[in-house]
């Protein structure tokens, strides 16, 4: 019995290693995109004087990257928080655009 249980933990161990495998070689495209945006916003928010922690959950909590950069700048200038917020909704507002586009019931026929 205990062989037959250390050949199923083999054979899914193996098929784990390959499905990561093919994971990260089709995430690879991404990461050469994200990798510069990070170090751009990254280097932008601490010239900006946010923390680490800070900068990081900017990018956490701020899906649009304009949005992200324009917030930042703000910060940096020692903006009030009212433009900093409406700007970033502003800017941010249009993947609600999208996503109605895209949910629009024209589209399917």
């Amino acid at each position: 019995m205990n062989q037959i249980n250390s050949t199923i933990s083999r054979t899914n161990l193996q098929d784990n290693l390959v499905i990561m495998y093919q994971a990260s070689i089709a995430i690879f495209p991404l990461c050469a995109a994200v990798i510069p945006w990070g170090i751009l916003c990254g280097s932008l928010s601490i010239q900006a004087g946010l923390t680490p922690l800070q900068a990081q959950s900017m990018s956490l909590f701020v899906f649009a990257g304009a949005a992200q950069l324009a917030g930042v700048s703000l910060i940096g200038v020692a903006s009030a928080p009212l433009p900093i917020l409406s700007s970033t909704f502003i800017i941010g507002s249009r993947h609600l655009l999208y996503s109605a586009v895209y949910h629009s019931p024209s589209l399917y026929p």
